[in-house]
């Protein structure tokens, strides 16, 4: 008969070689039970807590992991096992962008003690080479020579960020020896084959299944950049298709600080030479990239780069020259961003580094696009969310843009196809966003009067009158590949789904959240404003806005005055279970 010890390790096996298989559903219920078995005959063991720290890994809870990681490290038995433990203790701590440096020397320290933990030894050499990725210094990483006797991550990381433009140590990866031995080798690496076609820029049937989030960006961070600097050879088609099979909803608990800081960057790139405009792109980013850490020295220095771009092209060059002072400051030798602000302020591509040459004449030829209206002419610049009168005069506006370009190419659309496409409303409600509209079209009516004249009837916008002296700025081709593509907008489509989904969309947006009835738990109370408040869990604009819905729908009755209001929910009508919200 088997001591609990034993059957424990037995059920853990067999548990084991379910994730082996790759069986992940049928692995999650076996530790499930097996951890509800250990806890009642009241055993534990290295192994129960390491593969609960694996699964917790595997769900993106790194603060559960490391304290189940933590636990495997005191019930070690062997070097091997309190390696095995501290290694993934230092991802963990990693991921939280928390200190590891104690961690990492303890790691240390036992690897010296023995020589039977060489993956360990390896995986350790890839963990090091990325920490100097994120801190820049990409000389350490170009001296760095991988074993030669096997293949290692370190191995892929250093051809992935040779492939990067943006340094002085980018190099072509064919005829490159390291890339052949990889190539030769790549059955044996983890995802090996995945991240070939990473390297080669391919697409693969295979990638369809779900793979690591970490794995995903990786890939979509470097295929933007092959597609910044030549987007005639590498198709925006092949970085649409990474951002269809991230799958935000069930991943934004996975993204790690690097992960989240590489996606973030990503998106900006994708706003600034994708005909979007930043007012798509940001709440994405506030939902999903937001607190993810300290910032890597390298990824600040990229993100500065975009955001000086975004000022060169909306004309705020006092913000442009901070941004640019503080680029210069940061400058490397290794890292060619602010070499590119330079070429960018000089206006003269023919300076900057052979690699980014093509890339630097695109950039200058797309911020410096503007043109002045021909005479009489309004000219109207989405890129740039800018209408420029045929006085000169600027306005700024996003909103403006949009109405212009939806009525321009129909005269006749609905109110609700309107506030979709010009304000981003999901769900169009007549009493919260006609005053929006009409606000709008009021805007609109002196800058195009006499030629063009607007207004709302039944439900509708109506453009009348004609367009001649109505000019829109035309996108770069590059631009052209994401505002035209189909793919794109299904992704920008479903990232707005879940930021109004979200609980935390609220604080990363300014728009307002209406629920359409009282939910349940009102019905029968008489509340002040402050409890109905804090009932709501909604700011007190927000509530106020509430409540003129609802007294406007006869929902609630309002008795007093002054602090003794109060609002009485009657039982008589259906309310809300659902809370379904609106966007204002």
């Amino acid at each position: 008969m088997l001591s609990p010890a034993d059957e424990l390790s037995f059920r853990l096996l067999g548990g084991s070689l379910k994730r082996v298989q790759k069986q992940y559903e049928a692995f999650v219920l076996s530790l499930n039970s097996t951890k509800a078995w250990a806890e009642e005959k009241g055993v534990t063991s290295f192994h129960l807590h390491f593969e609960l720290g694996i699964d917790a890994m595997v769900r993106g809870d790194s603060f559960a992991a490391m304290d189940q990681f933590g636990m495997a490290k005191q019930l070690a038995n062997s070097i091997e096992e309190k390696a095995l433990a501290l290694f993934n203790l230092l991802l963990c701590r990693e991921n939280l962008s928390l200190p590891y440096e104690h961690t990492l020397k303890g790691l240390q320290d036992v690897l010296r003690e023995t020589q039977s933990c060489l993956g360990i030894a390896d995986q350790l050499l890839a963990f090091e080479q990325r920490t100097a990725f994120r801190t820049g210094e990409i000389a350490k990483i170009a001296r760095f020579e991988p074993p030669k006797d096997r293949i290692t991550q370190a191995h892929y990381f250093r051809l992935w960020v040779r492939s990067l433009p943006f340094h002085g140590h980018t190099a072509a990866l064919a005829g490159d020896s390291d890339f052949e031995f990889f190539i030769q080798n790549q059955r044996a690496l983890h995802q090996g084959a995945y991240r070939l076609r990473t390297l080669t820029g391919q697409l693969h049937p295979e990638d369809l299944r779900a793979l690591r989030l970490s794995e995903a960006i990786d890939r979509l961070y470097l295929w933007t950049w092959r597609w910044l600097v030549n987007p005639e050879l590498f198709p925006a088609k092949k970085i649409l298709h990474v951002l269809e099979k991230i799958d935000l909803k069930r991943d934004q608990d996975r993204l790690t600080a690097e992960d989240a800081q590489m996606f973030r960057n990503t998106l900006l790139w994708l706003s600034l030479l994708g005909a979007t405009p930043r007012e798509r792109i940001q709440p994405l980013i506030d939902l999903f990239c937001a607190g993810s850490g300290v910032e890597f020295p390298i990824l600040a220095q990229e993100r500065l780069l975009i955001e000086y771009l975004n000022a060169c092209r909306d004309g705020a060059d006092i913000f442009a020259n901070d941004l640019y002072d503080q680029l210069e400051s940061q400058s490397t030798n290794d890292v060619l961003f602010a070499a590119l602000a330079r070429v960018v302020q000089r206006g003269n591509p023919s300076v900057a580094p052979p690699a980014l040459r093509a890339f630097a004449e695109r950039l200058v030829i797309t911020l410096s696009a503007k043109r002045a209206p021909a005479l009489g002419e309004i000219l109207i610049d989405s890129a740039r969310s800018t209408i420029t009168l045929a006085d000169g005069k600027l306005i700024r506006s996003r909103s403006f843009c949009m109405a212009a370009l939806l009525l321009k190419k129909y005269s006749v659309v609905s109110a609700a196809d309107f506030a979709h496409f010009c304000f981003g409303v999901r769900q169009y409600d007549s009493f919260c966003h006609d005053r929006n509209i009409v606000n709008l079209l009021a805007r609109m009516k002196p800058v195009f009067a006499p030629e063009l004249g607007f207004r709302m009837k039944a439900g509708r916008v109506i453009a009348e009158g004609t367009w001649n002296k109505v000019a829109f700025a035309e996108a770069t081709p590059a631009m052209e590949q994401f505002a035209q593509d189909p793919a794109w907008h299904r992704f920008l489509e479903s990232s707005e789904t879940q930021t109004v989904s979200s609980p935390s969309a609220r604080k990363a947006t300014p728009a307002e959240l209406l629920l359409e009835t009282p939910p349940t738990a009102l019905l029968g109370k008489s509340l002040s404003r402050r409890d109905l408040e804090s009932e709501l869990a909604r700011p007190r604009s927000t509530t106020n806005r509430i409540l003129k819905l609802w007294i406007k729908r006869r929902l609630v009755q309002k008795r007093g005055a002054g602090r003794l209001t109060r609002y009485t929910f009657p039982l008589r009508f259906k309310a809300s279970t659902s809370s379904k919200e609106v966007r204002l």
